[in-house]
């Protein structure tokens, strides 16, 4: 059986790649964990934009800055909506403190 060579720095230019994908995946920069659909999502999106940059022939920087930009859209785009998120539950608590129908807890069973 022969073995193939292999190098350390082959996949080197793939990690741009694989960083965008997570990231559009859904998975936090913070913390936290990801979803495996998220993150195949995430691959179809990053391999649907590649198709897109090799289709419209742009140069090697151009295309690293491109998904640079992804990455950066996508990151801002989850804290927006985690800061969305937690604003809506603060005023969903604050408002439900004012409800007329509140619930009381009997302490029968000791």
């Amino acid at each position: 059986m022969e073995m193939g060579a292999w190098w350390p720095t082959q996949g080197d230019g793939y990690m741009l790649l694989v960083f965008a994908a997570v990231f559009i995946g859904g998975t936090s920069v913070f913390g936290g964990a990801g979803r495996l659909y998220g993150t195949l999502i995430g691959i179809a999106i990053v391999g649907i934009i590649e198709a897109g940059i090799a289709s419209s022939g742009l140069s090697g920087d151009l295309t690293r800055a491109v998904h640079g930009m992804v990455i950066v859209a996508a990151v801002s785009s989850h804290a927006i909506l985690s800061v969305v998120s937690s604003i809506r539950y603060s005023l969903l608590k604050f408002f439900n403190s004012f409800s007329s129908h509140k619930k009381i807890i009997f302490n029968n069973f000791k």
